[in-house]
């Protein structure tokens, strides 16, 4: 390799006002032999495969010209350089998905991907984001800001392209693609890209994990750079992190070789990992991240494994004890995630199957071509506009060292596995049938024939309304919705009882995944599920979603994310006392404008929300408690259409008011329906005077509040149902008959309460009523039985009605 020291020389004034050709100096254009030829990953493909480092030398001297003028994260783009030209010569993006862990990373991939020219917008306004954003490009399939979300979102758009060509939806190619998740610079320290690597691993999703190892998981400043700064390694990485970085060939002959001890140890001992491959884990390396020439062989191997796998077909090991293990889990396995793991979950390196996720260990130099980055990681991570960078002309020798792989090392494990191939050489499907789409077997209607209660599939036709809990009617209602949408899919995080969505999982089960204690991979897969073209409902217990706030706002919500997010044992909890109460995700979820946030107070209001949900191109949340649905005679609906909605096919009649248990039902349904969906309140009492404003499903202890009070008491009760949007029309109609205003709520502050006070303190209609608050007091409740815990709050029938009452009685 031949270094020649150039320097950048940076005009700090600007010369914006400089004519240019194509938006360029003609003589920046004869610095740059390639760079402007590429302006799109099929154009990359166009060069020589010996053009390719003369393209990164151009595209490392571009990145130090435009950021050392706008400034912007430096050092970890130049550091993968050659990682991003090799996945762009090789892989499809858009189709192949590449989702990149931390967005300072990525600045080479926007150049690649038609945004070259306007690098030096970037973080300015109107111009380019600092980090992947999905508005920006379709080759951003993932808003990289926090770190360590990329396995956790990479394995959700695997496993969502499983789920839609089990069900024969979508586009072939798309369904098939490969994804890569690129992680690493510190990425690898963080929490959620363990729980993402834990549940590949559980489900055996072939993903291909591209370890990026600069030797930094922070930058090199204070206390532990000066008591001696070592990087935290990954665990898997103990064993390849202290050797030297190895040619491709003997990478591979020791990955293979390492399969293959696996798959001797799982036949002989049933083990599941092996001490060659902590945890099973199926990893290559450490290679060389700057040799573009092995990248591109090596990714070649994945994405076209039938055409470079090597011709030397008389294998010299035996197929059958050097083929890497494909089995499912146990079918005795209680668990929801067996289902998951089916035969074609595997990738190909070359001729080998590889079953679960691959990591690719590369090691790399952070800033490389800069020394000024190597010798100042601190301080040259990132940059501020107008500092002068001295760059490197990193130029390889000019015979490339393009590998022969066909003569080398590994060829002798190219006929391994050669019974998966078919006769022109195409890798075939086991559980494929020829005209692309999967076996039957794995179908919906298989399940539906095979599901191992057959009461439980009566009652959810039947006896929805008559459910003991909220969650069961969640469960039992996304069952019947899903019957109809094969995009339904459940997520919980080690609650499947509890939840309901074990019962969904009965009906569906390669539609449910339980991610086990881990809210942060449930919301950020689920986002990767939702991405991909499914509308994954999330029950997360109220308490644990507070694990996953972070993944919410960043991978949800900023990104507006098609997830449906539901709140389960909202509020007081009962018997689990402090730490399992659900009473601090209100006033955090309200201030996301973009989240259609839902508190249905009855069975028939959590049914229709959910259907609601499933019709929306929006996130959602649905609150509700751990409560009893209320029955028969407190839902207040007359006998024909409560006997006509808690028949789920009501569900069916919806948008068809001429079908179903006749026209006055049907229509009834349906104007119910479009209240919901135009986000409106419910009046459920006409009064004058006093209006009280409910919202969840303490509306009940409101309507029984009035047998405590006087007799000629005769308020208006509003079921508002909904916190964002919140119906702003009742509140212009109320003032203008009613003076008092009660707001009755299951929230300790920054509620509907809050929200009213704010639109009528920006209105100035605030002096037009007089308002009392009743909701939770500012206190840890402890445990006691839920109707206690009401009663200690005084927020129970008896304590709602001594409320209002000391309120209006006051001078």
């Amino acid at each position: 390799m031949i270094a020649t020291i150039i320097t950048i020389i940076v005009d700090l004034i600007g010369n914006s006002s400089d004519s240019h050709a194509n938006g360029h100096h003609n003589e920046d254009l004869k610095c740059y032999e390639f760079l402007f030829k590429v302006n799109s990953p099929q154009e990359l493909k166009t060069l020589q495969l010996d053009h390719l480092s003369r393209l990164c030398n151009e595209i490392r001297t571009y990145l130090g010209e435009k950021i050392s003028k706008s400034g912007g994260h430096f050092s970890g783009s130049l550091g993968v350089t050659e990682l991003t030209v090799a996945l762009h010569y090789v892989f499809d993006s858009p189709v192949d998905k590449i989702v990149w862990d931390i967005g300072h990373q990525a600045y080479v991939h926007k150049i690649l991907t038609g945004r070259r020219d306007r690098l030096e917008t970037m973080r300015k306004k109107g111009g380019l984001s600092g980090f992947c954003r999905i508005y920006e490009s379709e080759h951003d399939v993932f808003g990289a800001g926090h770190s360590s979300t990329s396995i956790s979102f990479s394995q959700g758009l695997w496993e969502a392209q499983k789920v839609l060509k089990g069900y024969g939806i979508g586009n072939g190619v798309d369904v098939d693609s490969k994804v890569i998740s690129i992680i690493g610079d510190g990425g690898m320290t963080g929490g959620l890209a363990y729980e993402g690597l834990n549940y590949a691993l559980n489900l055996k999703t072939p993903l291909v994990i591209i370890y990026n190892d600069n030797d930094q998981v922070s930058l090199p400043t204070g206390l532990s750079s000066a008591m001696g700064y070592k990087p935290v390694l990954p665990f898997f990485l103990e064993k390849t992190s202290g050797q030297e970085i190895k040619p491709l060939n003997q990478a591979l002959e020791e990955f293979y070789t390492s399969l293959s001890n696996k798959n001797r140890n799982d036949s002989e001992h049933g083990a599941s990992g092996s001490a060659s491959s902590p945890g099973g884990l199926n990893i290559i390396g450490p290679i060389d991240g700057h040799n573009i020439y092995e990248l591109i062989y090596l990714f070649n191997m994945i994405k076209k494994p039938q055409q470079y796998g090597g011709n030397n077909t008389n294998s010299t090991v035996n197929a059958t004890n050097t083929t890497y293990s494909t089995n499912n889990i146990d079918g005795t396995s209680n668990s929801l995630n067996s289902i998951h793991s089916h035969k074609e979950r595997c990738l190909y390196v070359g001729n080998v199957r590889v079953n679960g996720p691959l990591i690719i260990h590369i090691k790399t130099v952070k800033g490389m071509g800069c020394p000024q980055a190597i010798k100042s990681l601190d301080t040259l991570h990132s940059v501020g506009p107008n500092t002068p960078l001295t760059m490197e002309d990193l130029v390889l020798n000019s015979n490339c060292n393009i590998p022969d792989f066909g003569n080398s090392g590994y060829g002798k494990y190219s006929g391994m596995n050669n019974s998966a191939r078919t006769a022109n050489g195409s890798i075939s499907n086991d559980n494929d049938t020829g005209n692309g789409e999967i076996d039957t077997t794995h179908s919906l209607e298989y399940y539906k024939k095979y599901i191992s209660n057959a009461d439980n599939k009566a009652s959810v036709k039947d006896e929805v309304f008559d459910s003991e809990s909220y969650s069961l009617v969640f469960a039992r209602t996304l069952v019947k919705l899903a019957e109809v949408d094969s995009k339904i899919v459940a997520v919980t995080a080690a609650m499947p009882g509890g939840t309901g969505v074990g019962l969904f999982g009965t009906f569906f089960p390669s539609r449910t995944f339980d991610v086990g204690i881990s809210e942060q991979h449930a919301i950020t897969f689920s986002a990767g599920l939702a991405s991909a073209g499914l509308k994954p409902f999330v029950s997360i217990y109220s308490t644990f979603l507070q694990r996953g706030l972070d993944q919410l706002i960043h991978d949800v919500l900023i990104q507006d994310i098609n997830v449906k997010l539901m709140i389960d044992r909202a509020g007081y909890v009962g018997e689990d006392g402090l730490s399992h109460h659900g009473n601090y995700d209100v006033n955090t979820l309200r201030m996301f404008k973009n989240l259609a946030f839902m508190f249905p107070s009855d069975q028939l209001d959590l049914t229709l929300m959910l259907k609601l949900a499933s019709d929306l191109n929006r996130p959602v949340a649905i609150r509700y408690p751990k409560d009893k649905v209320p029955n028969k005679s407190q839902l207040g609906y007359n006998s024909d259409f409560y006997n006509y909605i808690k028949r789920f096919d009501f569900l069916n009649d919806l948008n068809t008011p001429t079908s179903g248990y006749g026209n006055s039902l049907s229509k009834e349904a349906n104007a119910y329906y479009d209240d919901l969906r135009n986000f409106k309140s419910k009046v459920v009492r006409q009064g004058r005077d006093v209006a009280i404003l409910s919202l969840g499903p303490v509306l009940h202890n409101v309507i029984k509040s009035m047998e405590y009070l006087d007799s000629t008491f005769d308020p208006t009760v509003i079921d508002m149902r909904f916190l964002n949007p919140l119906d702003l029309s009742v509140l212009e109609k109320l003032s203008q008959s009613h003076e008092h205003l009660v707001i009755v709520e299951e929230v300790i502050s920054g509620g509907l309460g809050t929200a009213v006070l704010e639109y009528l303190t920006e209105t100035n209609q605030l002096s037009q009523f007089k308002i009392k608050c009743i909701n939770y007091p500012y206190e840890f409740i402890h445990h006691a039985t839920r109707q206690e815990q009401m009663e200690m709050a005084q927020i129970d029938p008896r304590g709602i009605a001594n409320q209002i009452r000391s309120f209006l009685t006051q001078p």
